[in-house]
């Protein structure tokens, strides 16, 4: 049973070492940072949703607050002519609106309650973000720095002109020996 148990220990151990391994750090980083880049553009998104959202209900306030007031001149005259029905077909078209126009004001001081804490939230992950970058990248140079003090300083490809110069440099120098030895013969 004891084998077992060690041999249990030494799979997990093995596999969590497998994973250590295949997780590369700079990837993870740069992973990290894509993911705080789509979490921004989402905030920008909702922001911008909710921007087009108040201008849309800006105008349809204004659409139903104009009409509003059409029938409630219109109500006023049919009640200043004692035209009571009439009065009560445009207070029957004047009620809803009112009843829009309130749904229309609360849901405008909603957004107005949520733009602000949403541009705040969005500009602190705006700032982490660009900290975040300044992080990765300054940790992405260290590695690529370090990869490059510990890159194999093997050979390098040769041209053959580079070959043909080192052949004709050491000729001369074979040369040269035996140049000075006949000159000191002659002497």
């Amino acid at each position: 049973m004891r084998f077992w148990d060690r041999f249990r220990t030494t799979v997990r151990a093995d596999a969590h070492g497998v994973i250590d391994a295949l997780e590369d750090r700079a990837l993870v980083l740069k992973q990290h940072l894509r993911d705080a880049e789509l979490e921004v553009q989402r905030k920008r998104a909702e922001l911008a949703v909710l921007e087009r959202e108040r201008t849309r209900l800006l105008k349809d306030r204004e659409r139903t607050a104009a009409e509003r007031a059409r029938l409630d001149r219109d109500v006023e005259l049919a009640l200043a002519e004692a035209q009571d029905d009439l009065a009560r077909h445009a207070l029957q078209r004047l009620l809803p609106l009112e009843q829009l126009e309130r749904r229309i004001d609360d849901r405008l001081e909603l957004i107005a309650d949520e733009q602000p804490a949403l541009a705040s939230v969005l500009a602190g992950q705006e700032r982490a973000l660009a900290e975040l970058q300044l992080r990765v990248s300054a940790f992405l140079s260290e590695q690529a720095e370090a990869g490059a003090a510990h890159a194999p300083l093997g050979p390098r490809p040769v041209t053959p002109e580079a070959i043909e110069i080192e052949l004709l440099r050491r000729k001369r120098i074979q040369r040269e020996p035996r140049q000075q030895e006949q000159t000191d013969d002659e002497r």
